[in-house]
């Protein structure tokens, strides 16, 4: 694993979350899990392209079941996007289509538009 990764422990998950002066990309993986060795590589170029402006984290959670249970985690690899220590972009592969967003404190949540049938009601 690439220096650039932090490794979160139950110890260490909440302190790094809440004084990243940065977004925090967790990812929730695990030694035997085929697309999370998929992933890695992907992540390490990241953490060191955008170093600075935001921080990769990972949580074994065969290691680290505290923290899993507490993000509600049944499938990997799940990666949740946390700014200011609260996460607020989630992908699973339970939701692989789009993005799950909960609260963000920069952006209000997308508007949806109305269909409108072919008789204009």
């Amino acid at each position: 694993m690439s220096d650039q990764i932090t490794t979160l422990t139950n110890d260490n998950f909440e302190s790094v979350l809440n004084d990243a002066q940065t977004p925090v990309l967790v990812d929730f993986w695990a030694e035997w899990c085929g697309p999370c060795k998929t992933i890695a590589p992907v992540l390490e170029e990241l953490a060191s392209e955008y170093a600075g402006r935001i921080t990769i984290a990972k949580l074994n959670v065969d290691d680290h079941r505290e923290a899993t249970e507490k993000f509600n985690i049944r499938g990997i690899p799940t990666l949740i996007l946390f700014k200011n220590g609260d996460g607020w972009l989630q992908k699973s592969p339970r939701d692989h289509r789009s993005w799950r967003r909960g609260p963000c404190p920069d952006r209000p949540p997308p508007q949806r538009r109305r269909r409108r049938c072919s008789r204009r009601c």
